[in-house]
């Protein structure tokens, strides 16, 4: 199963931050959970962005894989198959947890709080903007407002993203007196 959070862009409406959070509940299996519960413990996350293409919004193939930050982690399904799975489970909603595959503390604890954060953020909209979808088109009216779904769980908020920061001011350039 995987849930995705979609935050629009506050400077720039036709495009989505996408942030998606792996985990290894079976899609077959996620009635038998509650819609909060179902991403409790989580795997990897990756973010990208979707940009609106016509009426729809289209997702970049390309991605920014932010954890798990440790190469040996990173190839889930191995750890599955090995019956190592517990080396990269974490819980988002539990202070300090990060997979037991991870090495050099400082660093990865850092960037796991900072995911904490994100997907607080995501997790805190209302109940009804849980939508489990089953095709892209309904995705993509999806991101445009909750119109629909796809195959994943699906959050939507109106809450914009931040601006980036404006620019440092130029340097002066000294005096040639």
């Amino acid at each position: 199963l995987e849930r995705m959070y979609c935050f629009e862009d506050s400077v720039d409406p036709t495009r989505r931050i996408v942030l998606h959070a792996h985990t290894l509940l079976p899609w077959g299996m996620r009635t038998s959970h509650k819609a909060k519960d179902r991403a409790r413990v989580v795997t990897a996350v990756n973010v990208r962005q979707a940009r609106r293409a016509g009426l729809r919004f289209e997702q970049d193939k390309q991605k920014c894989f932010l954890v798990p930050l440790d190469k040996r982690i990173k190839s889930w399904e191995l750890l599955v198959r090995d019956h190592k799975e517990q080396e990269l489970l974490w819980r988002w909603d539990v202070s300090e947890s990060y997979p037991a595959g991870e090495s050099d503390r400082p660093k990865v604890l850092q960037r796991y709080n900072q995911i904490r954060k994100i997907i607080k953020i995501g997790e805190a909209m209302p109940a009804g903007a849980y939508l489990a979808s089953t095709t892209c088109v309904q995705t993509a009216k999806v991101m445009r407002g909750l119109e629909a779904v796809e195959y994943e769980i699906i959050a939507s908020t109106a809450a914009p993203i931040a601006p980036p920061p404006p620019p440092p001011p130029p340097l002066a350039t000294p005096s040639p007196h």
